[in-house]
């Protein structure tokens, strides 16, 4: 969830505005989350549908139509990786120089890009993929038509983005279905590697796709990866769920056992 999405889930449910350090500084997960690709091929900048207004204090300042949505401060320069310094170049450098950028314009180059027609193109791409969801029967023009969309949304989209990771999911799942596992093994691993991006390693929403990942893997006859994956997930799920893992999922018991029996 973006952070403007959190903030305002918090306000209306439960009547507080989260400090904790994740909601009250500037983080990668929260610049790329819903953002759009930069139109300069050589830039992996973010393009977002928020304003970033940063002041001298280096503070930002987010907004979106319009409206105030929080105000963060910039990470320490020891917190900025490499991708994040590519993702937005021109709002981390130059400390104590204040800065406006644009809703529709790069945060590391600031070239810009027609956000509604963006936003019009990627809604209808991703609904042709979302429609794999639909159907018990996925004849070949369905799977076709939603890799040609996925191309489309590549074009758009940060390769960051969360659009993009939900995109590759559906099309894993679509391919597990019709028995092409090797093509579900390569679009599952695709979104994870997204989703990693976005958040912890640790994250639950990973040790989900990893159990994904394990199912296809087994269809393989990939033992090893099996086990290695699930052993994984198992370790990120006994977080949240200590001892309890097989009670809370119930399908990890005999999953276990799949993965044992390779």
């Amino acid at each position: 969830m973006h952070i403007s999405e959190r903030q305002k889930s918090l306000q209306e449910n439960y009547y507080f505005s989260c400090q904790c350090s994740s909601c009250s500084e500037l983080n990668l997960s929260d610049l790329v989350m819903n953002s759009f690709c930069c139109p300069q091929s050589n830039c992996l900048g973010a393009i977002s549908e928020s304003t970033y207004y940063r002041s001298k204090e280096n503070f930002v300042n987010v907004s979106l139509g319009g409206s105030y949505v929080c105000k963060l401060s910039l990470p320490d320069v020891s917190k900025v990786d490499m991708d994040m310094e590519n993702v937005a170049k021109s709002l981390l450098q130059n400390s104590g120089v204040s800065l406006n950028i644009d809703h529709g314009c790069c945060m590391s180059c600031r070239s810009c890009i027609d956000l509604s027609s963006a936003l019009a193109t990627s809604h209808r791409e991703e609904s042709t993929i979302d429609r794999l969801k639909k159907h018990t029967f996925l004849d070949k023009t369905l799977i076709t038509e939603a890799l040609q969309s996925l191309k489309q949304l590549k074009k758009l989209r940060h390769p960051y983005s969360k659009a993009l990771a939900q995109a590759e999911d559906t099309i894993a799942e679509a391919f597990a279905k019709v028995g092409d596992q090797e093509l579900a093994r390569k679009h599952c691993e695709a979104s994870i590697q997204i989703l990693e991006k976005l958040y912890h390693p640790k994250h639950i929403i990973i040790a989900h796709e990893l159990i994904k990942l394990v199912s296809i893997l087994l269809s393989l006859g990939d033992g090893a990866s099996a086990a290695a994956t699930f052993a994984q997930a198992e370790a990120i799920f006994s977080l949240y769920y200590g001892s309890h893992v097989e009670k809370v999922l119930t399908y990890m018991g005999a999953l276990k056992k799949a993965v044992i029996d390779v």
